[in-house]
């Protein structure tokens, strides 16, 4: 759909087939998970920290991503890998093993930035998502190669360095795509809330007004033109004071326009750009002969990531991104809120602190004796 083409019959097939694919690779995850930890208990002879959830999750996430297209385990990786390091963020917060960092986020974006403009100044790999994304917010009038021209006697508006590639003014330059994306911006949020919207618009038509001067599509705008508008200032400032034209202003532009996410914060992005650059830094490395190519990265990336988000699904739910663990309880149809986590709070994870108030029914045909006695002792709670 985004590529805007027909698909043909072959395509049709080969996509009916993807789908049908990565409908068994995820099915197979999350009953191959089921199955791995009854093995697990059934050899170990007992439940621990980690074998409740931990070590039966990476046996099963790696075998069930074995199955997945080659193609899509690198963005499955990515996925999972930005919603564990949230996960495990929040898990050393609990335990009082670090202190939540102010403006974290910004600190996280601006490096992403630095490292992600510098790349895009530099890099031939004009195929890659990433590259074919930035393009489109900022420009690729920085691509140019500069054209040294006779110093100008325009002034003010129009005032532009010789080694600047764009034709008008630099704060025209900078201006006029700072208008564009505040607009483009505020747009494309409004839209997507009334697609999103849909059904209750159709229910109730006054809600349109009140769902399009919404502040956040203000702030959606105010974070591209911002962004977009610092990434060119800079380049432009920087020829100004510096007299050439260099690559590395890219890292100054990155630094302060990542500032700009102040305005439309939202961890889920940022910590997925930021796994997102490191994966592309990475393979930029291999290439180079800088780095080492490690085989099968992205299926144990995969698996131990996968692996941190079924522990905290079972241990420390209230670790989670709320959003995760409701994805968590669609999937499962809710089951995965059933178990009794008040008999794992003695692992330490404060494993009942989601659900307090969680009362669990059993069918006393399969307890055990021994689980009768206990659980009559502790009250039925």
């Amino acid at each position: 759909m985004l590529s805007g083409k027909v698909p043909s019959k072959n395509g049709l097939k080969g996509l009916l087939r993807s789908i049908v694919q990565s409908a068994v690779f995820l099915a197979c995850n999350g009953s191959a998970f089921i199955a791995m930890f009854c093995i697990v208990r059934k050899l170990n002879g007992k439940l621990g920290l980690y074998t409740s959830a931990l070590v039966p999750s990476f046996i099963a996430s790696f075998l069930a991503i074995l199955i997945e297209r080659p193609s899509r385990r690198s963005p499955l990786a990515i996925y999972v890998t930005n919603v564990a390091s949230e996960t495990i963020y929040n898990m050393l917060i609990s335990r009082g093993i670090i202190k939540p960092l102010p403006h974290g986020q910004i600190l996280i974006f601006s490096l992403t930035m630095a490292a992600l403009f510098r790349w895009y100044r530099t890099t031939t790999d004009t195929r890659n998502f990433q590259f074919k994304a930035l393009r489109a917010v900022l420009g690729n009038e920085e691509l140019k190669p500069a054209i040294i021209t006779n110093p100008s006697s325009r002034g003010g508006w129009d005032k532009k360095h010789q080694l600047c590639p764009h034709t008008g003014g630099c704060i025209q330059y900078s201006f006029h795509v700072m208008l564009r994306r505040f607009v483009s911006g505020w747009g494309i949020h409004a839209c997507l809330s009334l697609l999103l919207s849909l059904p209750k618009l159709v229910k109730k038509p006054s809600l349109l007004w009140p769902l399009l001067k919404q502040s956040k599509h203000l702030k959606f705008g105010a974070f591209l033109a911002s962004f977009t508008g610092l990434y060119r200032m800079i380049h432009c400032a920087m020829r100004w004071i510096r007299g050439v034209d260099s690559a590395n202003h890219s890292i100054l532009a990155g630094l302060l326009a990542g500032t700009s996410v102040g305005f439309y914060p939202n961890s889920s992005i940022v910590y997925y750009l930021a796994w997102k650059t490191l994966e592309t830094m990475y393979y930029e490395g291999v290439k180079a002969g800088l780095m080492p190519h490690i085989p099968g990265f992205a299926i144990l990336i995969y698996s131990f990531s996968t692996s941190i988000l079924f522990h905290a699904g079972v241990l420390e739910p209230h670790n989670l991104k709320p959003s995760y663990w409701k994805f968590l309880m669609r999937i499962t149809d809710k089951k995965i809120g059933l178990m009794n986590r008040f008999l794992l709070d003695v692992m330490g994870t404060n494993s009942s602190k989601l659900l307090p108030d969680f009362q669990p029914r059993y069918d006393e045909n399969h307890l055990s004796d021994v689980f009768k006695l206990s659980w009559n002792n502790r009250g039925g709670k």
